[in-house]
Parts: C-alpha cells; structure tokens; sequence
C-alpha cells in the first residue's frame, strides 16, 4: 500500500484524474448527486472518497501523456465512466416518476403540474410525493452506501487512466435499461392503475344506464379518494419492487464497470 509521502508528480496526476471520476459518479448519481444538495458538500464527498481509495489502489501501469490533447483524451474517458454509471443510477427514480405520473393522469391531475425547483422540471402532484417518499426510502436501504461501494470497486476494477470502451455490449446495456423504462414503471404503479381503471369503467357504466347522474361531480372526487387510498394500500408493495429496481440498478452498474474495464 503506498502513502502519501511517497506520491510523485505522476502519481499526483492520477490523483486528479481519479477526483475527476468520483466528481462525475456524485454529480450524476440520484439523491447523492441532486440539485437539493449543496455544491461544496458534493465536492467533499468526492474529494475524501477520492483520497480514502487512491492509497489502497495497486500501483498504476498507465504512462501519464504529456501532451495536452492527448491528456484531455484521458480526462475525458474518465468523465464519460461516471457518466454512463451515473446514467444507470438515475433511471431508478424515472422509473418511479413514470409510474407516478400514469397514476397522476388517471386521478385526474395531469394538468397540476409545477415546476420542480431542484431539477427545474415540470412535475405532478402524485410523481413529486412518491419522489419524496423513495427517496427517503432509498436512503433507509442504504441505497447511498451501495453506489459509494459501487464508485470504489469501480477503481479496482477499472484502473485509474485504462479505460477501455465496448461499445456494442454497452449500447446493448443502456438500451435494455431505457427501453424497459415504460414497462418497469406501469408495474410499479399497476396496483393503484387498475384500480382506477376499474372505477373509470364503472363510472362509465353508470353514466350510460343512469344519465340524470352528474357523473363528473362524483367521479372527480371518487377517483381521487381512491387513488389516495389504493396508493396507501399498495405502498408496502410498491416498496418490494422499488427493493427490485435498486439491485437491478446495482447489477446494470457492475455489468458496465465490467464492460469498461480493459481487456
């Protein structure tokens, strides 16, 4: 294990270059990395995670460039590893945000959108509590604990400056992770959808067989009592499958350190 008496200017280099890595992961990462949490307390998470882990790397092979070009080429392949870990690790909570806008527009308020002031995005009213509420439940999980392990076994398996890029098998990746995301979250918010649905049927029903009902001056306030209810109802489930999307996002992550690593 080396320490810091014995560093050298290259050794420093690499240092830097590693601080660039972990930066890019906490920036990119969900929670850890959002816009709630302040500028200088990520950038000393990534400063003493980036100390805590160089002196336990093995030495580094990697002949630092000297040119500029050559060395921004190299700064830029580290950003693009937290990027694309990053990346992974955000598509947990827009699985939830999907789910809970479906939800949203079944209970009628779709068009109660406001602008979230953490990511300066239009949000509806259902997707920005359970956006509080799993996020909450995310660091109860420990969700937080697991991306830092994630960030520190990327270095020892991704060493500083050698990365290597398949960009076949990582396209497969990132396209099976985004494509599933409609279909990942219709299933997180399917237990309150269906029972919606089954209301908004019903209700169409009794309009037709009883058409002196306002059907609107109920159907409103039914459906949003309902759904307050079954998302109550279905919460502990809910939970079960956001457990799910956390080591599936998990397992995506080691499967692009792999991929990244150099042959």
């Amino acid at each position: 294990m080396q320490t810091f008496a014995d560093i050298s200017v290259d050794q420093i280099l690499l240092l830097l270059i590693a601080f660039v890595r972990m930066a890019t992961m906490i920036v990119v990462f969900p929670v850890i990395g959002s816009r709630a949490t302040p500028t200088s307390v990520k950038a000393g998470l990534a400063v003493f995670l980036t100390v805590a882990i160089f002196p336990t790397l093995p030495p580094s092979t990697v002949v630092i460039p000297t040119g500029v070009f050559s060395f921004a080429i190299l700064v830029a392949k580290e950003v693009m590893v937290g990027l694309l870990l990053g990346f992974i690790g955000s598509i947990l909570f827009e699985i939830v945000q999907m789910g809970s806008k479906l939800i949203d527009m079944q209970m009628g308020f779709a068009m109660a959108e406001t602008v979230d002031p953490l990511t300066d995005q239009p949000v509806t009213p259902i997707a920005q509590l359970t956006s509080i509420i799993f996020t909450l439940i995310f660091l109860l999980m420990g969700g937080h604990h697991m991306i830092i392990k994630v960030a520190a076994r990327v270095f020892e398996i991704i060493p500083i400056g050698a990365v290597y890029y398949r960009e076949g098998p990582i396209s497969l990746v990132l396209m099976r992770a985004t494509g599933d995301l409609f279909s990942l979250g219709f299933r997180f918010a399917a237990p309150v959808l269906v029972a919606l649905i089954i209301v908004t049927v019903a209700l169409g029903i009794i309009a037709k067989t009883v058409p002196q009902l306002n059907i609107f001056m109920v159907g409103m306030p039914l459906q949003i009592g309902l759904g307050f209810f079954m998302i109550t109802v279905a919460l502990p489930s809910m939970i079960v499958f956001f457990e799910y999307l956390m080591e599936r996002m998990i397992n995506d992550m080691n499967s692009i350190t792999l991929l990244l690593r150099p042959a």
